[in-house]
C-alpha cells in the first residue's frame, strides 16, 4: 500500500494573497510539535515569475525543491522543462513509426505545445503526485497563485483523458497497434499518460488526501467569490478545509456580524482593517472570529473550518514575518464532497417502468447558471461558468434523463430505462 502524504490545495481569486497563506501556512503547519513529529513540509507553487522565491526570501532552482526553513521546502515547478521531457520520450517513439505524417510530428518544438490546453498543469499534477508518494514529506501544500484558473486547474486530469480518448480512443488505439506494430511504443506512451490521467482524477477526489483551501477578501465581494467557488468545488467533489480570510492593505475590510444581511449578504457597512495584528470592527468584533450568518449561508452542515490571517504592517518576506500572519490549514479529514459523494436510489417502479435518482450536494448561488446534458455515459453539468462531467453508474447509462430538481441543498436527477438498451427481463444489474 502506498501511503500518500496529504496534499493541501490553497487556491482563491487574484489579488486574495493565497501565495502568503499558502507560505504562511507552509510554515506554521503544525507548529509546536517537535521536529520529529513534524516531519518535512513540502510548498509547491506554479509561478512562472518564481515569487515563492521572494515571498521566502530565498534563491531558488526550478523543478527542484530548496529548504526555506528548518522543516519546509519549497518547489517552484518548471512546466516547459517537464513538457520538453515528455515531448523527448514522444519523438523518440515517433521516429520509430515513421512515416510522411510522423516525421512532421517529430519536428515540432517542445515550446510550441505549452499553448495545448491542460499540457503544462496535466504535468504539474503528476509531479505533485510523485512528491506526495516519494516518503519525503509529511505533508504538501500547493500554491495556486500561479494557475491562470485555479478551479479548471483542478479539472485538468479528467479534461486532458477526455481530449485524448476523443482524438485517438483506445480501441483505435488497440486496432491500430494490431494493424502496424510500429505504432506499440505510441500508444503504450498515451496509455500512460491516461492512466495518469485517471488516477490524478480519483486523487483529486479523495478527501482523505486533498483538501481545498479557499481564500478570500473579507469585504462582500470576496464572500460572493467564495460562494460560486465552494458551488464550484462541490461540482468537481474536491473535498473543502477550510475557508481562509485575507485582509490586504491598510484599508481592507473585516468581518462585522452587523455589516452582512445573511439572507441577501448585503453590506451595510464595512469597518476598515488596523495594520496592528488583531483588526476588529466598531463593535469590537475580533476579525479573527468568522460571522455565523456568513458560515451559515456557505456552510450549512458545517463541515468547513473558518478563519481569518493578521494584517502586517509590510508584506511578509521571513519565515518569522510569514508566522505572524497566522494563517492555518485545518487537516482534519473529511467525507466525500459534492458530484464524488453522489449516490442512486430505486424510486419504484418495475422493469421499463422503474425511476431513479441520482443526487449529491450541492450548492447553487445563481440558479441561472445551472444547466444539464447528456453526453454518452457521462451527466455534463454546468455552473457558475463551470462544465463538469459525472460518470454515469452503469445502471444510468442505460436510461435517460426524466427530470432534474435543485431542492434543500441537494441536487437530483431522476432517471427511467431506456427501451433500447434495457434488459429484456426488466432487472437491474451493474
Amino acid at each position: 500500500m502506498i501511503d500518500l502524504a496529504p496534499i493541501h490545495v490553497v487556491l482563491g481569486s487574484g489579488g486574495a494573497g493565497v501565495s502568503t497563506v499558502a507560505a504562511s501556512a507552509a510554515v506554521a503547519l503544525d507548529g509546536g510539535r517537535s521536529a520529529v513529529e513534524k516531519g518535512r513540509t513540502l510548498i509547491v507553487t506554479l509561478d512562472r515569475f518564481r515569487q515563492g522565491a521572494r515571498t521566502f526570501g530565498v534563491y531558488s532552482t526550478p523543478g527542484q525543491p530548496i529548504p526555506v526553513s528548518q522543516h519546509v521546502d519549497l518547489l517552484e515547478i518548471d512546466t516547459l522543462a517537464q513538457v520538453a521531457d515528455l515531448w523527448s520520450t514522444l519523438r523518440g517513439v515517433v521516429a520509430v513509426a515513421g512515416g510522411s505524417v510522423f516525421g512532421e510530428v517529430g519536428t515540432i518544438d517542445p515550446a510550441e505545445l505549452t499553448g495545448l490546453p491542460g499540457v503544462e498543469q496535466f504535468l504539474a499534477w503528476r509531479r505533485i503526485r510523485d512528491e506526495a508518494v516519494s516518503g519525503r514529506w509529511t505533508r504538501v501544500v500547493v500554491d495556486c497563485s500561479g494557475a491562470s484558473d485555479p478551479l479548471s486547474f483542478l479539472a485538468v486530469p479528467t479534461m486532458v483523458a477526455g481530449y485524448i480518448e476523443r482524438i485517438w480512443p483506445r480501441q483505435r488505439r488497440l486496432t491500430g497497434v494490431t494493424e502496424n506494430p510500429r505504432l506499440t511504443g505510441g500508444a503504450a506512451v498515451v496509455d500512460a499518460v491516461v492512466s495518469d490521467c485517471t488516477d490524478l482524477a480519483e486523487l483529486l477526489v479523495d478527501p482523505s488526501v486533498v483538501r481545498a483551501h479557499l481564500v478570500h477578501r473579507p469585504d462582500l465581494y470576496g464572500v460572493e467569490t467564495c460562494e460560486r467557488q465552494l458551488a464550484v468545488l462541490s461540482l468537481l467533489g474536491v473535498a473543502v478545509g477550510s475557508v481562509v480570510a485575507n485582509p490586504i492593505g491598510s484599508e481592507s475590510a473585516v468581518f462585522d456580524p452587523a455589516v452582512f444581511d445573511p439572507d441577501g449578504l448585503e453590506p451595510a457597512g464595512f469597518a476598515p482593517g488596523t495594520p496592528d495584528g488583531h483588526p476588529t470592527g466598531p463593535s469590537g468584533v475580533s476579525g479573527r472570529e468568522f460571522p455565523v450568518e456568513i458560515r451559515k449561508r456557505l456552510d450549512p452542515t458545517g463541515q468547513i473550518d473558518w478563519a481569518t490571517t493578521r494584517l502586517l504592517p509590510q508584506p511578509p518576506r521571513t519565515v518569522a514575518a510569514l508566522r505572524k500572519v497566522g494563517a492555518r490549514l485545518d487537516t482534519a479529514p473529511r467525507r466525500a464532497a459534492g458530484s464524488s459523494a453522489a449516490r442512486v436510489e430505486q424510486l419504484g417502479g418495475t422493469g421499463l417502468t422503474t425511476t431513479f435518482r441520482l443526487s449529491w450536494p450541492q450548492p447553487l448561488p445563481d440558479p441561472r447558471t445551472l444547466s444539464m446534458g447528456r453526453s454518452g455515459d457521462d451527466l455534463v453539468v454546468s455552473l457558475c461558468g463551470y462544465r463538469h462531467r459525472v460518470t454515469l453508474p452503469s445502471v444510468l447509462r442505460r436510461c435517460t434523463v426524466h427530470d432534474a430538481r435543485w431542492e434543500d441543498g441537494m441536487l437530483s436527477v431522476r432517471f427511467q430505462p431506456d427501451p433500447r438498451v434495457w434488459p429484456r427481463n426488466g432487472s437491474a444489474v451493474d
